[in-house]
């Protein structure tokens, strides 16, 4: 199994215990926001280390990076149907609960260790 399947299987498990939330919508846009955050670090990175002006063109091209992640949220969505998530989740359920655990926790880190990298590396490049 993948490790976006994994994630998937992780993040579905978990908001279905949940009352009154959509389980797959809430897996679904966990995933694109890990995704996302995760290339505006890569982005980042690439901004600082190899000297490129991304961020300059990313802003100067707004409607074009709007665009761009519409088109990938909406491709995400599609691509991860119903029956693709339930793939995954009928895989995960039969992990041992040892190994869903360290998947949940690697599923909370996907989501929290991006935006916090970004940050560190923000500071560290550009003090105050």
């Amino acid at each position: 199994m993948t490790f976006i399947g994994n994630l998937l299987g992780s993040a579905y498990t978990y908001y279905s215990k949940k009352k009154k939330i959509d389980a797959l919508f809430q897996a679904k846009l966990l995933l694109v926001v890990i995704l996302n955050v995760s290339l505006l670090f890569l982005l980042l990175l690439a901004n600082e280390f190899l000297g490129l002006k991304i961020f300059k063109f990313l802003f100067e091209n707004k409607w074009l990076v709007i665009t761009f992640y519409i088109i990938i949220f909406i491709g995400l969505f599609k691509y991860y149907s119903k029956e693709k998530v339930a793939l995954y989740v009928e895989s995960f359920e039969l992990k041992s609960k040892k190994e869903q655990s360290v998947w949940g926790i690697i599923t909370i880190l996907s989501a929290i260790l991006p935006p916090l990298l970004f940050f560190i590396v923000l500071r560290i490049r550009h003090p105050m």
